[in-house]
């Protein structure tokens, strides 16, 4: 008497791989932009945290406080460190470093619209700064036409985030 078979032939095997291979395809690069996306918005939401913790300490130390793009040149996009003014005039002689941001990494890029390399508030919590404000548009130079962040601080000083169309 013979015994059944137990296992998978080469044709149910082939079928399995072929499947496989066909998931892969499609699922694959849904991944690699929902990685993109996870990364552009882990970028802005540190930038919006920084603008919001030196605002806080800003008001709380009732001191200037600055948030100065990182690197030589000055690039946004190397990072940046918060820094609180040890004097009382806002002279900005002497900081003292509270946080320091590392670089975006990647295919990131980050600029400020006015080429400005620093972000000073006053001890009342606003921009120390003759403009209405400042924005900073976060991009992918990997996907271009593709959504990006744009971080907007007002004149009071309040950072807010939109998304808009990089090119």
């Amino acid at each position: 008497m013979r015994q059944p078979a137990h296992g998978f032939t080469l044709i149910e095997l082939m079928v399995a791989l072929a499947v496989l291979a066909i998931l892969l395809a499609w699922g694959v690069p849904a991944f690699r932009e929902m990685l993109s996306n996870n990364r552009m918005a882990e970028a802005a939401n540190r930038l919006v945290a920084s603008l919001h913790y030196a605002r806080t300490e800003a008001l709380r130390r009732n001191r200037c406080v600055q948030v100065r793009a990182a690197g030589s040149p000055a690039q946004w996009s190397q990072g940046w460190t918060v820094e609180a003014d040890q004097s009382l005039d806002c002279s900005g002689a002497s900081y003292q470093i509270l946080r320091a941001e590392p670089g975006l990494g990647g295919s990131l890029t980050l600029n400020e619209s006015g080429g400005a390399t620093s972000l000073v508030y006053r001890g009342d919590g606003t921009l120390d700064s003759p403009t209405a404000g400042v924005s900073f548009d976060l991009c992918d130079g990997d996907r271009t036409g593709e959504k990006g962040r744009r971080i907007t601080v007002n004149a009071a000083g309040r950072p807010s985030l939109s998304e808009i169309t990089c090119s």
